[in-house]
């Protein structure tokens, strides 16, 4: 008797232990926590008294989905430096965000591409709070090493940039202002400088000043600043209506420059640092298309082409812009002046399509008429190149780079593109692109700016 009664006091005291350790368990071991690290519970969807089996796949009830809070994610930004990618027999680099980023401008310097872009885009390359610009640097084998963000805080849109010894100067246009930053070629934002708001600008850099001429409404200024975008001074002249300039041409110790006003007139100033702007000529119902310098027995002269009531004219001016001689051209929406080798080239547009061209020799007689076809709604870029000239167009959809001479408009290089701006360095095409196809798939989303270059066939 005495032996049971010992077994049973055993054996109570075994079941309250178990029972104090399944408290314990239970308290720092609950279900909860178990749930959480396996992902499932068995039971998580069933009904009470639900004694369907367990198929062993999580349940699909909105009660699992996480809340907005719990699954709201910041954007996912990229990091640098990134190697360019082969696709097909096309080298490639894109920089882009999930908005649209559109080049607006390219300068090499050092052995690298500055690209600045006009972006929204807030993810993946790009970092924003708005629409602004920033600039992206792509070594020579389009390795994209940084992008920095220039401006964000408030909507900004580019206007105008500058290549200078000691960085790059960027115009870019606020609600009612314009400013100037001053960008390093190690990528920093070294200075900034606030000036009234312009619609149009040219920066022309000389020695250690850079001479700021901006287009106001009803006038033409002129803001001199260091290397560093500290103001020295600044001039203005009034003129009727609102500015474009058509170019900044060194004059003396100062500048010409031509302009056209919306109030149906061209204007022709001078700049000395002693006389400040001053308006020298006025031309009614006459806009400047193109104007270039050139020096004919050592004095400065200007070839321009001009639209006015007779139509459209290639005109050879003095250094103070009197006309000296004019040559009627085609009858077109525009035209181009290409200089070849001393000669002057011209190209009449209609309808997206070149419909006439021309060739003229520098005392300005017409050589002979070309039957070469240019397609171009809207050109980029045009520089000598030998015994001919390379021009960057835009048109239907397409970037194109043509080598163009007396004889031919060769397409070099084509690629799906557009925007209001494109560049080629040689074989290098520089372009905004929305396409995701072929060499554009690896698109972020809507318009990317691209950097594409040919690349030998693999073996």
């Amino acid at each position: 008797m005495k032996n049971n009664t010992a077994k049973w006091l055993a054996l109570t005291l075994m079941i309250s232990l178990s029972v104090l350790c399944f408290a314990v368990y239970s308290k720092y071991y609950g279900e909860k926590d178990l749930w959480q690290d396996t992902g499932t519970h068995p039971n998580a969807d069933a009904d009470e008294g639900d004694d369907s089996p367990d198929d062993g796949q999580k349940p699909s009830d909105e009660d699992d989905t996480p809340s907005e809070d719990e699954t709201e994610q910041g954007p996912y930004y990229n990091e640098f430096p990134r190697e360019a990618s082969i696709k097909g027999d096309i080298l490639v680099q894109n920089v882009g965000g999930d908005a649209d980023d559109l080049l607006k401008e390219v300068h090499k310097f050092g052995g690298k591409y500055y690209l600045i872009i006009q972006t929204a885009s807030d993810g993946y390359d790009i970092k924003s709070d708005a629409n602004g610009i920033s600039v992206a640097v792509l070594d020579q084998n389009l390795r994209l090493e940084s992008v920095l963000r220039v401006s964000g805080e408030t909507d900004e849109t580019f206007l105008y940039s500058k290549l200078t010894a000691e960085g790059i100067i960027i115009a870019a246009n606020g609600s009612d202002y314009t400013k100037l930053y001053k960008i390093s070629f190690t990528s920093e934002k070294e200075n900034s400088l606030y000036l009234n708001k312009f619609y149009s600008t040219d920066i022309y850099y000389k020695g250690d000043r850079l001479f700021v001429f901006g287009a106001e409404a009803g006038s033409l200024s002129v803001t001199v600043t260091d290397l560093s975008l500290n103001r020295i001074n600044s001039s203005s002249t009034p003129a009727e209506g609102r500015l474009s300039l058509k170019g900044v041409f060194p004059a003396g110790n100062g500048f010409n420059l031509a302009a056209v006003s919306d109030a149906d007139k061209t204007y022709f100033f001078n700049y000395t640092p002693n006389t400040g702007l001053n308006v020298i000529k006025i031309m009614d119902k006459t806009s400047v298309m193109q104007i270039i310098p050139f020096s004919e027995n050592g004095t400065n002269m200007y070839a321009a082409i001009l639209s006015d009531q007779s139509g459209l004219n290639l005109v050879k001016t003095d250094a103070s812009f009197e006309t000296l001689l004019s040559r009627p051209l085609a009858e077109g929406e525009n035209a181009l002046l290409i200089p070849i080798s001393g000669n002057y080239m011209t190209a009449v547009f209609k309808d997206g399509e070149s419909c006439e061209s021309k060739v003229f020799c520098s005392h300005f007689d017409e050589i002979i008429s070309l039957d070469i076809k240019i397609r171009a709604e809207k050109v980029t870029a045009l520089s000598p190149g030998g015994e001919g000239a390379y021009l960057t167009a835009v048109s239907e959809g397409k970037v194109i780079l043509y080598f163009v001479n007396f004889y031919e408009a060769k397409i070099l290089y084509s690629y799906d593109g557009g925007g209001d701006y494109a560049f080629f360095d040689g074989n290098t095409a520089f372009i905004s692109s929305s396409s995701d196809g072929n060499e554009f798939s690896d698109n972020f989303g809507r318009a990317d700016v691209f950097a594409l270059r040919p690349v030998a066939p693999a073996a």
